[in-house]
């Protein structure tokens, strides 16, 4: 449970940090092109990782976890090297201008942003009713799979199947389908996909839970 709740944490605390970097060191023109690219370019470590576990006969459940153990050291010193030796214009992370006192932030600032527009209100329910749903489906999955690998090493072969199945589509996706919706129907019309599509997902697993429709 404590590895569980440590790579869990530290997967989306990572996420979040490089998006800030990202987003605080990039122009709205430039993020609508770059965006898709990134996801694409990051869905290749996406598919690595899985194969690793994938392959779990030939490593171990324990060699897998020395390994994600390494990558999380690594990111880690990058993250201090990254903050520490670029330019602030690089990582966001901008000086104070001379004459000039920055306006503070709290720790409820995100809070204050939330309540006051409507827009970041709306994407906030939007992706945290995703992550409702897929946290629910992802655990249905391993159970009814649990069933069937009983064992770790098969169990993990599965979830590698699984990790590099999901991150393979996003790849497509993200190179030959993201823009051309984006501009060809508009953020509001792809806002608006994205519920109803994990809508239509639990109208499907309800009528027929098993287990390879939620890996589906």
């Amino acid at each position: 449970w404590a590895t569980y709740l440590g790579i869990e944490s530290f997967g989306s605390l990572m996420v979040a940090l490089f998006w800030s970097f990202v987003a605080c060191s990039t122009s709205p023109e430039s993020a609508k092109k770059g965006y898709p690219f990134i996801v694409f370019g990051a869905q290749f470590g996406s598919i690595a990782g899985p194969t690793l576990a994938a392959n779990a006969s030939v490593f171990g459940v324990q060699g897998l976890m020395y390994i994600g153990a390494v990558g999380i050291m690594i990111m880690i010193m990058l993250i201090v090297y990254y903050v520490t030796s670029l330019p602030p214009h690089l990582t966001g992370v901008e000086e104070e201008n001379e004459g000039k006192s920055a306006k503070k932030t709290g720790v409820l600032e995100g809070v204050r942003l939330l309540f006051s527009h409507k827009y970041i209100a709306g994407i906030f329910c939007v992706a945290t009713f995703y992550e409702f749903v897929g946290t629910i489906l992802d655990y249905q999955m391993k159970v009814l799979a649990r069933q069937v690998y009983t064992d770790p090493v098969s169990f993990a072969s599965f979830m590698g199947q699984f990790g590099i199945g999901c991150n393979l589509s996003t790849l497509l996706f993200s190179l030959l389908g993201t823009s051309y919706i984006m501009k060809r129907y508009g953020l509001t019309f792809c806002i608006v996909l994205f519920p109803t599509c994990v809508g239509a997902v639990i109208i499907v697993v309800y009528f027929y839970a098993s287990m390879w429709v939620f890996f589906a």
